[in-house]
């Protein structure tokens, strides 16, 4: 009995021997906060000269933070910091860049792109041909 006293006396001995810097340590209690910068919550409108954009893609350029316009054409898009550019795309239509200065509202009219389109066949195969190439 008097050897396990001994023992339990230098494990106890040991811990309290160990210097503070191995134990966890706990957040200062100080009043200063790191603060991030601000990012703001944008909501808006895509259009086309016919109406609404339904399926354009908003993101912020540079990021995964994204969102697709509904059947209306409306979006909201949340996390976008202060001087990030705004990215609206959509196939057929030129992609645009607009910075973000704290906007609350982002109305965009997307205007068609003639060259992006072309006449292409995608034949069963999967692969796509000029109409004038192909030999059926």
């Amino acid at each position: 009995m008097k050897t396990y006293y001994r023992v339990q006396l230098v494990l106890v001995a040991l811990a309290l021997s160990f210097p503070g810097s191995m134990m966890a340590e706990q957040a200062p209690k100080s009043g200063i906060a790191t603060v991030a910068q601000q990012s703001g919550r944008i909501t808006g409108t895509v259009e086309d000269e016919l109406g609404p954009v339904i399926g354009a893609a908003v993101e912020v350029k540079g990021t995964h933070n994204g969102v697709v316009t509904d059947s209306d054409g409306h979006f909201t898009l949340s996390g976008v910091k202060n001087g990030a550019i705004i990215r609206i795309s959509f196939l057929g239509y030129v992609t645009q860049e607009i910075p973000y200065k704290g906007q609350a509202t982002l109305n965009v009219t997307l205007a068609e792109d003639s060259q992006a389109l072309g006449e292409v066949v995608v034949t069963a195969l999967g692969i796509a041909k000029g109409s004038k190439k192909l030999g059926y």
